[in-house]
């Protein structure tokens, strides 16, 4: 009954049937489609930088409980030092954890995730010697260059996604950059440009010279 009266109204011109044509309901759909993967990217660029920012911090706050730790300053014994960094570890690895879920990734399913970890815990148990003050002073320098050796290797297995980060730097090779869009747009449009100037300079350079040649031959 609904139905008869609504097809009834719609013939009486009473309503108009809302009706979305099929391109304009595919370019939605696009739309759709392009929005998610905006957000994706959007989310996945904030979890990076967030994620370099909290490692930046923690080795900065590291390599100066370091130097503060050897040198024997009170600036040890203050309460911040104590709480700040074990803070900043804590969002390290919360973003660490959320970046992983966001490529899809995992430590012991990918290679380079898996040697990450190990390199993470070789860092934090020469950190931990290294800021112990009951070690003896020379093991606990050689175990501070030790975890800044271990620091950086774990940044160039992210940076190169390889368990063995300079194999892979070394087995890349230099390859052909592609044409930039707009080098070819302009090296295509140069000579079509300089033949135009140079029909153009000769339009009126042959409008000058009919006259002097008309009247050359009418001296003639």
């Amino acid at each position: 009954m609904l139905t008869w009266m609504f097809c009834a109204a719609c013939r009486a011109g009473i309503i108009a049937p809302r009706i979305m044509p099929r391109h304009k309901r595919h370019t939605d759909h696009t739309d759709e489609v392009d929005n998610d993967g905006f957000k994706k990217t959007m989310s996945f660029l904030l979890l990076k930088n967030l994620h370099v920012f909290f490692v930046a911090s923690s080795y900065a706050l590291f390599f100066l409980r370091g130097i503060w730790s050897l040198n024997g300053s009170a600036i040890m014994r203050q309460r911040w030092v104590r709480i700040v960094p074990h803070f900043v570890d804590t969002l390290l690895l919360i973003s660490a954890l959320a970046l992983a879920y966001t490529i899809g990734q995992y430590p012991f399913v990918d290679a380079w995730l898996t040697a990450k970890i190990a390199g993470l815990l070789l860092y934090v148990g020469l950190g931990f010697i290294a800021l112990r003050a009951g070690m003896h002073k020379s093991i606990r320098i050689i175990c501070w260059l030790a975890a800044q050796a271990a620091f950086a290797y774990i940044v160039l297995v992210a940076m190169s996604h390889a368990p063995i980060p300079w194999q892979h730097l070394r087995d890349t090779r230099p390859t052909r950059a592609l044409p930039c869009p707009m080098r070819v747009c302009v090296r295509r449009t140069l000579p079509f440009a300089a033949r135009s100037m140079r029909a153009g300079a000769a339009l009126p350079l042959a409008a000058m010279g009919a006259p002097a040649c008309r009247a050359g031959r009418l001296a003639a």
